[in-house]
């Protein structure tokens, strides 16, 4: 069930057991009781169970006193049985076996009425509660999470998921799931041995073909990704340059999103952001005294420009610079033999370097030492 996690919260922070306790107004769960086990039926005029579809959530909705985070709750309701008629149902049945099988004294019809089940329905849910088949919490915590993953393209997530969960499974959609992750996975390793021999073998635009086509498959790649930004070489559509607030990055302007990425060597990409309606980003987060490169993806915009907001195609790629900003504001005053000088120093910097040339052109330059803040030059004639 995809965005479960998002859904779960909503209804802990509102107090909420289950999902079937969102369909009821605040203070007047106690007295309801609903029906599960042949879809998920809630009393609708006269007390007769109705099936909960979008048009009587929308009643729900309509009667709502509840606070703003309940109707954004029932809309996130909505949102699932637009997708699945039956989702909101499978939802309810899943907590509630969790919730009977997680209390103290084991399934019992007391507690499974307790949560608003339905007597008529209280002996079958038990049953099942004690005998269907069950996750440990490690591998439950997988399986509820895997199709985020599977969605957002995530799939060196997916797939580390997907390996926690047991063998054989139980649940044929989550078996299908996992085998479509695992084929997925096999084909990214193909591309990236594919892109690795195109690189070493010298032809850098045929690789960074192979490794963007394995990063929109999988957008978690780190290979796929560190692959991209070092055979798509800098051509200038970048700007990259280091200010005292970090990394300004510039590039043509564009209608697309971009995805903005930070390499350093030896790491993992980060990904920073997004940016949407733009062509300027700062990276305030650069590593201070490191040397880093930067690089922007072009984002689908649905409409045959990429998958649903996924990669589009290669990325504009700026020159490796070091984070190494100037300071500000700096304040000079000479007396008798000496030069001394205060600045500004940018946040995060722990080291600055001085140097003085002179009094000639071709005199060789001279570090001296300064602290973070300033520093004092002593013994210089006057007149230098």
């Amino acid at each position: 069930m995809p965005a479960y996690d998002d859904l779960r919260e909503r209804q802990a922070a509102l107090g909420l057991r289950h999902a079937a306790d969102g369909l009821f107004p605040p203070g007047g769960r106690a007295a309801v009781r609903f029906l599960v086990l042949d879809g998920l039926r809630v009393p609708g005029r006269g007390g007769r169970p109705r099936h909960v579809d979008r048009d009587r959530l929308a009643e729900i909705r309509a009667a709502s006193t509840g606070p703003a985070e309940w109707d954004a709750l029932l809309t996130r309701y909505d949102a699932v049985l637009a997708e699945d008629s039956m989702g909101l149902r499978r939802i309810v049945l899943y907590e509630l076996l969790r919730l009977l099988r997680d209390d103290p004294q084991g399934p019992r019809p007391e507690a499974a009425v307790a949560l608003g089940v339905d007597p008529a329905e209280v002996t079958a849910l038990v049953f099942a509660a004690r005998h269907a088949p069950r996750l440990e919490p490690a591998a439950r915590t997988a399986a509820e999470t895997l199709p985020d993953a599977w969605r957002e393209r995530r799939v060196r997530q997916a797939r580390a998921l997907a390996r926690r969960l047991p063998t054989p499974l139980d649940d044929q959609r989550l078996a299908r799931l996992v085998a479509r992750v695992e084929t997925r996975a096999r084909r990214v390793d193909d591309l990236l041995k594919e892109a690795d021999a195109l690189k070493r073998a010298g032809d850098a635009p045929a690789a960074a073909r192979r490794y963007l086509r394995a990063a929109r498959a999988a957008e978690d790649d780190p290979h796929a990704l560190r692959g991209l930004i070092l055979t798509c070489r800098p051509d200038g559509g970048l700007a990259v340059e280091p200010g005292p607030d970090g990394v300004r990055l510039s590039w043509r302007p564009d209608a697309r999103s971009w995805r903005v990425l930070r390499y350093a060597a030896g790491q993992a990409p980060v990904t920073l952001g997004e940016a949407t309606g733009t062509s300027t980003f700062t990276d305030t987060a650069a590593p201070l005294g490191e040397r880093v490169r930067h690089a922007v993806l072009p984002l689908g915009d649905g409409y045959g420009h990429g998958d649903d907001g996924g990669i589009a195609g290669l990325p504009l790629v700026g020159p490796e610079v070091l984070v190494a900003p100037e300071v500000e504001d700096v304040r000079a005053s000479d007396a008798r033999a000496r030069v001394d000088a205060a600045w500004r120093t940018p946040p995060g910097a722990n080291r600055v370097t001085v140097v003085r040339t002179g009094p000639r052109p071709e005199t060789t330059a001279t570090e001296i030492a300064a602290s973070p803040q300033g520093f004092s030059d002593d013994g210089l004639a006057p007149g230098t």
